[in-house]
């Protein structure tokens, strides 16, 4: 500061002030939001924990049985979807608080991330007839799309998928036979039942698709086909009620 008047000097100091309280601030707003965020999924997977303690007892304890829950929500939406029968809570995140395209168990709570999955319904392979689609910037997945809950049509799991793409690579990866059984059941693969899209839209972090059998070799299940951000496709066996 030598040479500059005591006013100059006294501006110049301030001003170097002020520069590294804004870097400082700069740099901790990306912790400070992953912080926040990193908070929130916290709290949600306590949530979510009360609320399958609430059931499980519920459950264990038989009809008339009931809880109270008070449960803190800052941010976020929580979903109960009775298709699938699960409690979602989904949450758009400005930082990276779990790496992308990640699928992590922790107990009863499935973590996802990622937001590049796209599901449709359209006529992907020319034949005339809608299917059901599910694909993100790897792969492609596409189910017979056949009956409704109201109207219901014969379904072979074997014959369900009709197309798995690669597209990187551009192999195709559809199996020959995609036949699924329970615990060995003759005619368990086949029944009764219909197939729907459970999401659609774009930019999800998950798709899914849903194959519902009634009676297939007395068992009623669900068939849930899906699809991250990753180039694989996940089958669920779920709600199979035996006759």
């Amino acid at each position: 500061m030598k040479g500059l008047s005591p006013v100059i000097a006294a501006v110049f100091v301030l001003a170097i002030s002020l520069a590294a309280i804004v870097i400082v601030l700069k740099v901790g707003i990306p912790s400070f939001t992953e912080a926040r965020e990193f908070a929130t999924l916290t709290e949600a997977k306590g949530v979510l924990l009360a609320i399958d303690s609430a059931i499980r007892e519920v459950a264990s304890e038989g009809e008339g049985s009931t809880r109270r829950l008070q449960l803190r929500i800052t941010d976020g939406t929580y979903v109960i979807d009775n298709k699938s029968q699960e409690v979602r809570f989904e949450l758009q995140t400005e930082s990276e608080i779990v790496a992308p395209c990640v699928g992590v168990r922790e107990g009863p709570i499935l973590i996802n991330s990622g937001g590049d999955v796209t599901g449709a319904e359209r006529d992907e392979n020319n034949d005339g007839i809608t299917d059901l689609i599910l694909e993100n910037s790897k792969m492609m997945l596409v189910i017979n799309k056949t009956g409704t809950s109201a109207s219901l049509a014969a379904v072979d799991t074997g014959k369900l998928i009709l197309k798995m793409w690669i597209k990187g690579p551009n192999v195709n990866v559809t199996p020959s036979d995609s036949t699924i059984r329970l615990d060995n059941v003759a005619n368990s693969n086949r029944g009764s039942g219909y197939t729907e899209l459970l999401d659609s839209g774009t930019k999800m972090g998950r798709g899914r698709i849903r194959a519902h059998l009634e009676n297939a070799g007395g068992i009623d299940y669900d068939v849930i086909y899906n699809l991250f951000c990753g180039d694989y496709v996940r089958i669920d066996v779920q709600n199979a009620v035996y006759r």
